[in-house]
């Protein structure tokens, strides 16, 4: 491969896979599930553009490209066959006395499911601290006032094999009612029919009803729900929220998050793109009652113990 990046930072690939990303979701929405593609295909290209936007892919003369230019390029490898002599190349200090520089070569496709694999398992996830005390906390809260039992639902963009999978070996199970990926319905957050959708499970989960801790079955589907949504995903979760009528707590993780201002603005300025893509017409929510509920309804926290010293449970 001619010039090779001497340098590949930590922040160049994740721009490059932000890109792939991008592209492969506008391709082939849902990981691949409105065309009927398998998501380890999905990955896989997603991987390799990420290589090839970095300039660390070989022999890759015989697959197909879209795009006008070099910086637009995409490849698309419908038939994995294609990407058996495609090779990675990346530079590897092999002299950290002399300076000197190697390539490190490597055959793409089996380095390629090796990070896709560790990815459908739970190796390339780690729980917050917070996660399964505050998870417990709901679960006693649970016990002690059965009658008004709160369900634990999460709505996440992404495959079955992070809910058949990550999830249970996360140790998440016991304490989540149900997992609705993007890729069974083919619809993602923020579209509003992924949270109805959630609506319409939530009423399925069987809930404790008296102090002997007997089940029933909710199923009353007109029942209005208090719904407290988490996400650190402004867009996706947080104004798919609001758009609900729910309650959004904006998680903003490893940040001083004290000059509250600061991500108000960003709130209320990202909002109105929000209302302006969406709602443009007027027809379905008015931009004065959007703001107030942006203002109203978005809480702004750092864990997960602010949502309940907050109230919100």
């Amino acid at each position: 491969m001619d010039n090779i990046s001497s340098e590949l930072s930590e922040n160049g690939i994740q721009t490059s896979f932000k890109r792939a990303y991008k592209k492969a979701s506008q391709l082939w929405p849902n990981f691949g599930a409105r065309h009927k593609m398998p998501s380890d295909q999905w990955w896989i290209n997603v991987v390799l553009n990420t290589f090839y936007r970095s300039q660390m892919i070989a022999n890759a003369s015989n697959i197909s490209k879209i795009g006008d230019n070099r910086n637009e390029e995409f490849l698309v490898a419908m038939d994995l066959k294609q990407l058996n002599d495609v090779e990675i190349f990346a530079p590897v200090n092999v002299s950290m006395t002399s300076g000197q520089n190697g390539v490190l070569k490597a055959p793409f496709l089996e380095t390629c499911r090796d990070i896709v694999n560790e990815f459908q398992t739970k190796a390339g996830y780690k729980l917050y601290s917070d996660v399964i005390p505050f998870l417990s906390s709901i679960k006693t809260m649970n016990k002690n006032v059965p009658n008004e039992s709160i369900i634990v639902g999460c709505i996440s963009n992404s495959i079955s094999e992070y809910r058949d999978k990550i999830v249970p070996d996360l140790g998440l199970k016991e304490y989540i009612d149900f997992v609705l990926v993007s890729q069974d319905i083919d619809v993602a957050k923020p579209d509003p029919i992924i949270f109805e959708k959630a609506l319409q499970i939530a009423n399925g989960v069987p809930i404790l009803k008296n102090s002997q801790h007997e089940l029933q079955t909710n199923t009353n589907t007109k029942k209005k729900w208090h719904v407290v949504h988490v996400g650190n995903d402004l867009e996706k979760d947080i104004f798919g929220a609001v758009q609900m009528g729910w309650i959004a707590c904006w998680m903003i993780r490893n940040k001083d998050i004290t000059n509250h201002s600061f991500y108000k603005q960003q709130i209320l300025e990202k909002g109105k793109l929000f209302w302006n893509k969406h709602f443009g017409n007027g027809y379905l929510i008015e931009q004065q009652q959007w703001n107030q509920a942006l203002q109203q309804n978005v809480h702004i926290v750092h864990d997960l113990k602010m949502i309940q010293d907050l109230g919100l449970l």
